[in-house]
C-alpha cells in the first residue's frame, strides 16, 4: 500500500514540477520541453562535460549546423542566460534555449553517462576485436620452423609456449613433445606419424613452460604423481583444437606431451581415408546391417578413430539414435549424443555402455574394448538388434578373436556376433612429382585388411587352431591381407615399400 502510495505522490510532484517549468516558459516567452524520452546523442551532449550540466543546470541536446538547442532549467538566472548567449557567439552559430524542469536536467545526465559507457564499451569491444585478429594472424603466420625461431628469439615463456603450439597446428602435427636433455629442451612434432625434431629450447625455459602447461590444463603440481594428464583448448586464440596432456617424470625433470585433437577436420568419408575399392565395399555392405559387433583394431595412432567417425558419418540420419562412448570425445559429431568417459568417477565404458542401452540406441559406439565386461556387453548387445562399433589393440584381423577370449568372454558370444574386423596402418603419401629415390611425403592413407568371419572361421577360433588356418580361413573368405593391400598401393604410385614395411614390420 505504501509503495503505491510512494508512487502516486512522485507522480503528482512530477506534475507540480513540469508545471512551473511551463509556466517559466511562457514568462520568458520561451519553448518548454519534457526531455524525459528525448532522442539524445552523444555528439550534441558531449559539447559540454557532465559536471559543468550538473552545476549550471544547463544541456546543450541539439546541434545542427549554424544552430544548438540548449536546455535549461533556470531562464531567470541572467549570468547563464548570457553565458550561453556568448557560447553562441564564440562558436557562430544561432542559440535556441528551451525551458525544461530540473527532472529533465537529470534525464539528460542519465542518458549522457550511458551514452558514454556505451561507446567505452564499443571501443573496448573494437580493441578486444582487433587483438584478437592480431593474435589469430600471430598464430597463423608461425608455419615454419624459420617462423618459430625467429619468434622464439625474443618471445616470454607463455609466448614461446604459444608459437610452439601454432606452429604445430599450422604444419599438421598430431603431437608436440617437449623432452629435456641436461641442456636444453628437444621440442619434436609428430607429423603424418614420424617423429620430427623441430627445435631445441634454452633450458631455462623448461620448468616455466611445464608450470604454464600444468595451469592450462588443470593440473595439480603433486611430486609424487607418476605420471599427470590434462587437456585445454586455445579457442580463444583462433585454434580450433583440444589439446591433451600427458606429464612423465624423466631423469632430467617432467617430459610432456601434447595430442592435437582438430576439430576443424571435416568429416571424411571411407572413400577419403584410403581403403582399396574392394575393402571399401566390403565395409559398406556390413555397416547397413541392423545389428552386430563391428571392430576396428590397430596399434595407437592407426588412424582407428578416424575410421569410425567415418562410419558413423556414413550412417547418421534422423531415423536412427546413434550414442558414442569416447575417452576423449576427439571430434564433434552434429546430430550424435556423444558421452565422456570419467573412469576416476566410476564411469567407465562399461557402466556408459549399460547406460547407453537403455537410451533405446540403434548404433552405439564404444571408443575402446579393453576389459571382460565391457567385451561381454558389447557382444551381448550386437546379438540383441543393435549394431555396435569398437576398437581392439591387435596387429591383424584374424587375432582379434583370439583377443576376446584372453579378456575371459564366453566362446559362444563371438558365433555370429562379430560381422567385421577392420585391421589398419597409416602409411605416408608421397607427394605427386616428387623423387622416386627419395619422395617427399604429405598427408597419410590406410591400407588395411577387412575380414567378415565365416562359421568355419569362427569354429576355427573356438578349437585354437593356429595362426596359419586361421589366415588361410580368413584369405578363403575374401580377405586380403594388409601387406598385398599396402603393396598394391604402392603399384599405385601414392606410397612406397618403406612405408608399407615401416607400419607392418613385414
Amino acid at each position: 500500500m505504501s509503495s503505491t502510495l510512494d508512487a502516486t505522490l512522485r507522480r503528482i510532484n512530477r506534475q507540480t514540477e513540469e508545471q512551473a517549468a511551463e509556466q517559466l516558459a511562457v514568462r520568458y516567452e520561451l519553448p518548454y520541453a519534457q526531455l524525459d524520452d528525448y532522442p539524445f546523442n552523444l555528439e550534441a551532449l558531449s559539447a559540454m562535460s557532465i559536471d559543468d550540466i550538473q552545476k549550471k543546470q544547463y544541456a546543450i541536446y541539439v546541434r545542427t549546423p549554424g544552430k544548438i538547442r540548449v536546455a535549461i532549467a533556470h531562464p531567470e538566472d541572467q549570468l547563464l542566460v548570457d553565458e550561453i548567449t556568448l557560447l553562441g557567439r564564440t562558436w557562430g552559430v544561432e542559440i535556441e534555449l528551451t525551458v525544461v524542469s530540473p527532472s529533465s536536467i537529470q534525464a539528460i545526465l542519465m542518458t549522457y553517462a550511458r551514452l558514454i559507457k556505451e561507446e567505452a564499451d564499443s571501443k573496448e569491444q573494437a580493441i578486444a576485436a582487433v587483438k584478437k585478429q592480431d593474435e589469430n594472424n600471430y598464430f597463423k603466420k608461425i608455419r615454419t620452423i624459420a617462423d618459430l625461431e625467429r619468434e622464439i628469439a625474443h618471445a616470454s615463456v607463455t609466448e614461446v609456449l604459444e608459437a610452439l603450439i601454432a606452429a604445430a597446428y599450422n604444419q599438421g602435427a598430431s603431437d608436440i613433445h617437449l623432452e629435456p636433455t641436461p641442456d636444453s629442451l628437444t621440442v619434436r612434432f609428430r607429423i603424418d606419424g614420424v617423429l620430427q625434431k623441430i627445435i631445441s629450447v634454452p633450458i631455462k625455459y623448461h620448468a616455466q613452460l611445464v608450470s604454464r602447461i600444468r595451469v592450462m590444463g588443470n593440473i595439480k603440481l603433486d611430486p609424487h604423481a607418476a605420471s599427470q594428464d590434462g587437456r585445454f583448448s586455445m579457442g580463444d586464440k583462433g585454434i580450433n583444437a583440444d589439446f591433451r596432456v600427458s606429464i612423465v617424470p624423466t631423469g632430467y625433470g617432467p617430459g610432456v606431451v601434447m595430442r592435437i585433437l582438430r576439430q576443424d577436420m571435416e568429416a571424411l568419408s571411407l572413400a577419403d581415408l584410403g581403403f582399396s575399392e574392394y575393402n571399401r565395399k566390403l565395409i559398406e555392405s556390413k555397416i547397413h546391417r541392423p545389428y552386430g559387433l563391428i571392430v576396428v583394431t590397430g596399434p595407437t595412432g592407426s588412424g582407428k578413430s578416424t575410421t569410425l567417425y567415418s562410419i558413423l558419418n556414413e550412417l547418421n540420419s534422423t531415423e536412427k539414435k546413434i550414442l558414442t562412448l569416447e575417452d576423449p570425445i576427439e571430434y564433434r559429431l552434429e546430430g550424435i549424443q556423444q558421452s565422456q568417459i570419467n573412469a576416476d568417477q566410476g564411469y567407465t565404458f562399461a557402466e556408459g555402455l549399460k547406460g547407453a542401452l537403455r537410451q533405446d540406441p540403434d548404433i552405439v559406439m564404444v571408443g575402446e574394448i579393453r576389459d571382460p565386461e565391457t567385451a561381454t556387453i558389447a557382444l551381448n548387445a550386437s546379438l540383441t538388434g543393435h549394431l555396435v562399433l569398437s576398437t581392439l589393440h591387435t596387429n591383424d584381423a584374424v587375432t582379434a578373436h583370439a583377443r576376446f577370449l584372453e579378456l575371459g568372454v564366453a566362446p559362444f558370444l563371438l558365433t555370429g556376433s562379430v560381422q567385421m574386423i577392420i585391421a589398419q596402418r597409416l602409411v605416408r603419401k608421397i607427394v605427386p612429382g616428387s623423387d622416386p629415390a627419395n619422395p617427399e611425403y604429405k598427408g597419410r592413407l590406410i591400407i588395411g585388411e577387412v575380414l567378415c568371419p565365416s562359421p568355419d572361421f569362427e569354429q576355427a577360433v573356438l578349437k585354437h587352431s593356429d595362426p596359419t588356418t586361421l589366415n588361410n580361413l580368413a584369405r578363403a573368405g575374401g580377405m586380403i591381407p594388409m601387406v598385398e593391400d599396402g603393396l598394391a598401393k604402392v603399384k599405385e604410385g601414392v606410397t612406397t615399400e618403406q612405408e608399407v614395411y615401416r607400419v607392418t614390420a613385414a
